[in-house]
């Protein structure tokens, strides 16, 4: 009995759910499409109490309805999501009891077929810059006031073929990281909406570029960019910015929009490399664009890596200071200066060195003057390849000795067939190269050695042929430092 019992309860709750669930005639449901929404009114003959309806929404790829939403009317707008273009929908309404466990109502289904025929709202270009960090270009723009974008496409070049595309309505930046920043490149962007219809293409939009250059082995420097044309506003003014290595020196330039975008700066030779970026800055401020960055590096300073006056001598006999001195034999160059200082004089110029490839240079410096100066300094320099710095050695310092002891000495006897003492070289303490004269003649009174140098000594021979044993006469005439004459005759014995 009690089985029973339980069995006939079973029955019945079988029963009273397929009445529940059965669709009945007291809701009728209607749906009118407007764009991508549907507006939906339905009736009830049960006008008594107040219900509440479940609004439930079938796709087509869909078995199954889901409750999209509950009212207490009798009307709701339903919009499709922004993802979907367009579809056949099915609708009901279920008539729900107060804690919204029991249905004890459902409307037949009403279907409705939508499409978006809406022209899609284009987008408009905020700026196209540069990333800082990895000098990529940058492009944003503002999004397309439509709801139903789904992206946005960019194009670029002439005619503007495809790049790349960016999905999201809200995503409206992209890196182009195949573009370098240095090269210039114009971009158009459209939006596309869920039924992949697109909107109008931007204008052309393009970026900033800056270019630097400099004369062969000079340190000005030209700044060069094109004109800016993104922002709606208008450009007010470029900043050009320049950092100057390696003294790390920060330099910054305005220049108005309408000048001819060109900023040349002299700059000193201690400048190797610069870094600069130029940016615009819109009217009303609220944009900027920066450039590509430009490193430019000015030609190398080749110069020589030493210079020294190996030793220094004075010369009693000639007069003049000797100097030797060694250059570096791996730079080139067509010569070298030689600077001299008197005393506590500055350094003046006195002579030009010709290179020399084994780097060995040597110099007799006749135009001393110990009668006025006794302490003399020299130095010699070479220019770098530019022209722009000089390389000098470090001084070399000479003291000579008093001008009182002025005159000559003349060897006697000297034999041209010994290893020493085989010429006769006459030696002298301060006279000048000026009005020197030598003459040596044979014991008939033939001329058989004449010199208008004071360091050129006789070997004994006239004309190439060695002369006979005897007594030859000498005659010397010379001017000492002082600007007075002295002249002198002897006898001089040559032996076999």
């Amino acid at each position: 009995m009690k089985q029973l019992f339980f069995l006939i309860v079973l029955l019945s709750c079988v029963e009273l759910s397929k009445a529940q669930l059965t669709i009945g005639d007291s809701l009728r449901l209607t749906v009118v499409a407007e764009g991508l929404c549907a507006s939906l009114t339905w009736t009830d003959l049960d006008t008594v109490n107040p219900h509440l309806y479940a609004i439930n929404v079938r796709y087509n790829n869909e078995n199954a309805y889901n409750i999209v939403d509950t009212t207490w009317q009798h009307e709701y707008r339903y919009c499709l999501p922004r993802h979907l273009c367009g579809d056949t929908v099915f609708f009901r309404i279920s008539r729900r009891s107060d804690d919204y466990s029991i249905i004890n109502q459902i409307s037949p289904y009403a279907a409705e077929s939508f499409s978006d025929n809406k022209p899609t709202s284009g987008c408009t270009v905020d700026r196209v810059t540069v990333d800082p960090a990895s000098q990529h270009i940058l492009l944003s723009w503002h999004p397309s006031p439509d709801a139903d974008i789904m992206g946005y496409y960019i194009c670029t070049g002439h005619p503007c073929t495809d790049y790349d595309t960016v999905w999201g309505r809200t995503d409206t930046t992209y890196v182009c990281l195949d573009h370098e920043a240095h090269e210039a490149h114009e971009y158009r962007v459209l939006a596309f909406d869920s039924c992949f219809q697109a909107s109008p293409l931007t204008p052309y939009y393009g970026n900033l570029v800056l270019e630097a250059s400099a004369p062969e082995c000079s340190r000005t420097a030209t700044f060069r960019w094109n004109e800016y044309q993104n922002m709606p506003s208008g450009v007010d003014y470029y900043l050009l910015h320049v950092e100057l290595q390696p003294i790390g020196v920060v330099l910054e330039d305005s220049v108005p929009s309408n000048d001819d975008r060109s900023v040349t700066l002299a700059l000193t030779d201690e400048v190797d490399w610069l870094r600069a970026t130029v940016t615009a800055v819109s009217h009303d401020r609220s944009t900027k664009a920066l450039s590509n960055e430009t490193i430019y590096h000015f030609d190398s300073i080749e110069t020589a890596r030493y210079l020294n006056i190996a030793h220094i001598e004075y010369d009693f006999g000639r007069g003049a200071v000797r100097l030797n001195i060694v250059a570096d034999t791996d730079y080139a160059t067509d010569g070298y200066t030689l600077y001299r200082a008197a005393d506590s004089e500055e350094f003046v110029p006195i002579a030009w060195l010709p290179f020399e490839e084994d780097g060995q240079l040597e110099y007799e410096d006749y135009g001393i003057r110990p009668m006025e100066a006794s302490r003399y300094s020299y130095t010699i320099g070479v220019y770098d390849h530019c022209g722009l710095r000089e390389t000098r050695s470090s001084a070399a310092v000479i003291v000579l000795p008093s001008t009182d002891s002025k005159g000559a000495f003349f060897p006697n006897i000297f034999t041209p067939s010994r290893v020493d003492n085989n010429q006769f070289c006459p030696s002298y303490r301060f006279i000048t190269r000026d009005n020197y004269r030598l003459d040596i003649y044979n014991r008939m009174g033939m001329r058989v050695f004449e010199s208008n140098d004071p360091s050129q000594c006789w070997d004994g021979t006239h004309n190439g042929q060695p002369m006979a044993q005897g007594v030859y006469v000498y005659q010397v005439r010379c001017r000492y430092i002082d600007g007075t004459l002295d002249e002198w005759r002897g006898t001089l014995l040559l032996l076999d």
